[in-house]
C-alpha cells in the first residue's frame, strides 16, 4: 500500500528511521528535513521542497527529482546514479563527491553550488545554470554541457573533461587551469578572461584564445604520446571502478 505524503508538512523532521517504503512524497515540504543514509532508490520526488536538507550519503539512484528545489541542500556523497533532476534547483547546494554519472542536470540551476570532485561521466548539463560553481576536480568526461551551459566564473581546475561536449558554452572568466580537456568539443565556446594555464589542448575542438588568460601545457595540434595515453587509460579505469553501475 502506497503512503501518500504529497503536500505534507515535514520541515525539520529527522527521518533516518522513518518508514518511507513506498511512500509517494510528490511536492512534500522537506525543508531541512535530515534524509542521511536513506534508500530513496527511484523515489517519485518531482516538485519537492527540500531546501536546506540533509542528504549526505543517500542513495537517490534513478529518483525523479524533477523540478525539485534543493537550493543549500547538503548530498555530500549522494548516490544520484540516473537520477532525473531536470529543471530541478540546486543554488549554493553542496555536491562534493556526489555520484552524478549519467545524471540528467537540463536545465537545473547550480549557481554556486559545491560540486568539488564530483563524478559526472556522462551527465546532462544543457542549458544549466553552473555560474561561479566549483567543479574543481570533478570528473566531467563524455558529460554534455551544449545548449547555452552558463559556466561564468566556474572553477574548472584540475577537473576531468575528457571528450565533454562544451559546444556553445558560456566559460567567461572560468578557471580550467591544470584541466584535462583532451578530445573536447569547445567549438563556439566563449573563453574570455578564461584561465587556461597548464590546460592540455591537445585533440581538442575549439576556436579564439586571444583572449584568454594563461599558457596551455598544449595546443590543439600537438599530439599524445604513448605514456600519456597509458595514463588517461589508467585514470579513465580507475573512475570507471570507482563510480559503477550499481
Amino acid at each position: 500500500m502506497r503512503k501518500y505524503l504529497r503536500s505534507r508538512y515535514l520541515r525539520r523532521k529527522h527521518l533516518e528511521e522513518a518508514d518511507l517504503e513506498d511512500a509517494v512524497l510528490h511536492r512534500t515540504d522537506l525543508r531541512d528535513a535530515n534524509l542521511s543514509c536513506r534508500d530513496l532508490r527511484g523515489e517519485y520526488l518531482e516538485g519537492a521542497d527540500l531546501r536546506g536538507a540533509v542528504l549526505q550519503l543517500t542513495d537517490l539512484r534513478g529518483a525523479n527529482l524533477i523540478g525539485a528545489n534543493l537550493e543549500g541542500a547538503d548530498l555530500t556523497g549522494a548516490h544520484l546514479l540516473r537520477a532525473d533532476l531536470e529543471d530541478a534547483i540546486l543554488s549554493d547546494s553542496v555536491l562534493v563527491c556526489a555520484n552524478l554519472k549519467c545524471t540528467n542536470l537540463d536545465g537545473a540551476r547550480l549557481d554556486n553550488a559545491d560540486l568539488e570532485s564530483a563524478y559526472m561521466s556522462g551527465t546532462r548539463l544543457g542549458n544549466a545554470n553552473l555560474c561561479e560553481a566549483n567543479l574543481a576536480g570533478a570528473y566531467l568526461s563524455n558529460s554534455t554541457f551544449e545548449s547555452a551551459a552558463d559556466l561564468v566564473g566556474a572553477n574548472l581546475q584540475g577537473a576531468f573533461l575528457w571528450q565533454a561536449n562544451l559546444e556553445g558554452t558560456d566559460l567567461r572568466d572560468a578557471n580550467l587551469s591544470n584541466a584535462c580537456i583532451w578530445q573536447a568539443n569547445l567549438a563556439d565556446a566563449c573563453l574570455r578572461g578564461a584561465n587556461l594555464q597548464n590546460v592540455d589542448l591537445r585533440g581538442v575542438l575549439i576556436g579564439d584564445l586571444d583572449d584568454t588568460i594563461g599558457t596551455p601545457a598544449h595546443l590543439p595540434g600537438d599530439s599524445l604520446g604513448k605514456w600519456e595515453l597509458a595514463f588517461l587509460k589508467m585514470r579513465w579505469d580507475s573512475f570507471r571502478l570507482w563510480g559503477g553501475d550499481k
